[in-house]
């Protein structure tokens, strides 16, 4: 079974054991308590994980609350590497004080101070992004900007 989570980056819930579909839905259900948006953080942490023992693992503590799904987030993001931490940074940055295009922040990430010409071998595209900040960021509908996910996001 494939439980598609982001159409625009294409990552896939993995699940060989059907039975395991149900608890999955069962838990997220319960412990929501009506916030979609804390599914769709446990969602894109399971993504990350290989095995149905993982996930089963992962149903057994599940963080209960956004600053909770959040920390764990952050947790994921500092074991990148260290230029992958700085260009998550950046898009943070550029989105919570600005309202900019893709391709105006695509270019933007792609220069470093002090540097004057564009090297089109550092543009990163969008799933790159995406994947990078997590359940952070988001896409807008119409595809033209990256913004927090969720005005929580903002305050953590």
């Amino acid at each position: 079974m494939e439980m598609r989570l982001r159409p625009e980056s294409a990552r896939r819930l993995r699940i060989k054991n059907p039975d395991l579909k149900g608890e999955i839905l069962d838990k997220l259900i319960n412990g929501a308590h009506g916030m979609f948006r804390w599914i769709a953080v446990q969602l894109d942490y399971f993504c990350d994980l290989p095995s149905d023992f993982d996930l089963q693992e992962a149903l057994k503590s599940l963080p209960p609350d956004f600053f909770s799904s959040y920390a764990r987030l952050l947790v994921r993001i500092n074991k990148m590497t260290t230029t992958t931490q700085d260009v998550v940074a950046r898009v943070l940055k550029w989105i919570t004080h600005n309202i900019i295009p893709v391709e105006a922040l695509l270019e933007a990430l792609s220069v470093k101070p002090g540097i004057r010409r564009l090297d089109p071998t550092k543009r990163l595209d969008v799933d790159e992004i995406l994947m990078f900040c997590g359940n952070l960021v988001r896409l807008t509908s119409d595809g033209r900007y990256i913004e927090l996910a969720h005005l929580r996001s903002k305050n953590f």
